[in-house]
């Protein structure tokens, strides 16, 4: 959904509102890396209730599992609109619902490691598709389309901004991701370019979108690559390219969901101090099915977003100022008991 509040009301001037975002997406690799390196061979939980004590850091930890949950439930419950709303039109949303969220935790029961070869195979379908909307764009886009830049409503502006800053916040799974992966650096690295080539993707169809549609059109469209998808023409026996494009989305939608879920799921685990639990992880994603299914369509799914943007502008840096300080203190904490002899 980022594409749409991002381009509604300002056209192409709208990408300006990813500044914040890439601001914080910056901020948020480099304190997971001091984190990491400070803390090293530990996993989040257990670095937070080293760094801070027993509850304070829980209290933390709990802060970045509601984060993780409502992020998952925000991005996984966008694409399950787009199936509802234009693929399965009579099928009951909970029916959908439910089948996704199976998918998402089957993989995520499996671990990290399937999750990040999974998303490697999804960042070569995200290329297969941008590469397909843009051979199939050569007849209908133009460059005039992109033209003017400039603001029409900075009211927008401020409400895509907020959504830009919640969307990179995302990058807060780094601090559970990172340390699991630590001991495979082969498997990280391949993580960390699938999401590098979404990111690039994701931007490739922003700009499709506003040569083909233009600036106006562009701004009232939700769904974005799927209605990008489907008015271009990309050859004459493919005769729905939006289904092609739903089933491919659908592939990366469960890699993306299945990394977000296993950080909700392993975040409960070690807040409990329990060890793989198969109650305890249905018993989670069974709670993020019903967290979602209170957004009753597209509106509400929305305005939840618009209302989790506003709570990340201090929910976020709040997190990140409890890691970094907490990262100091236990960083002073080694060198004096290393003073000390101890």
């Amino acid at each position: 959904m980022l594409p749409y509040f991002l381009i509604k009301g300002n056209g192409t001037a709208g990408v300006l509102a990813l500044l914040p975002g890439l601001l914080l997406g910056a901020i948020i690799i480099t304190s997971c890396a001091f984190w990491n390196k400070t803390c090293e061979g530990y996993t989040l939980f257990p670095a937070l209730t080293e760094m801070l004590g027993t509850f304070l850091g829980k209290a933390v930890g709990f802060g970045f599992v509601l984060f993780y949950a409502s992020f998952a439930v925000s991005c996984l419950y966008g694409f399950i609109e787009v199936i509802n709303g234009h693929l399965l039109l009579e099928t009951p949303r909970m029916v959908i619902a439910i089948g996704i969220f199976l998918l998402v935790g089957v993989l995520s029961w499996h671990g990290l490691e399937d999750i990040a070869r999974t998303a490697t195979l999804c960042a070569s379908l995200v290329l297969v598709i941008s590469l397909l909307m843009l051979m199939g764009s050569k007849g209908v886009f133009s460059i005039e389309n992109l033209l003017p830049v400039r603001l029409g409503e900075p009211e927008s502006l401020l409400i895509a901004m907020r959504q830009s800053f919640f969307a990179y916040g995302g990058l807060l799974s780094l601090f559970m991701v990172y340390p699991a992966l630590s001991r495979n650096a082969h498997v990280s690295k391949k993580l960390m370019l699938a999401m590098g080539v979404s990111s690039v993707a994701v931007s490739l169809w922003i700009i499709l979108a506003l040569g083909v549609f233009g600036q106006y059109s562009t701004g009232s469209m939700i769904w974005l690559p799927l209605e990008l998808a489907r008015m271009i023409q990309l050859s004459s026996f493919l005769e729905r390219t939006e289904a092609l494009f739903a089933i491919l989305w659908m592939v990366v939608v469960v890699a993306n969901g299945g990394m977000l879920v296993w950080c909700v799921t392993e975040g409960v685990h070690q807040l409990f101090g329990k060890k793989k639990n198969s109650w305890l992880h249905w018993g989670t994603i069974a709670l993020l099915v019903g967290m979602g299914m209170q957004t009753k369509n597209v509106l509400g799914l929305l305005q939840l977003q618009q209302k989790l943007s506003m709570l990340s502008l201090f929910w976020i840096p709040i997190l990140l100022l409890f890691v970094i300080v907490g990262s100091l203190r236990y960083r002073h904490r080694q060198r004096r008991e290393e003073g000390l002899g101890l």
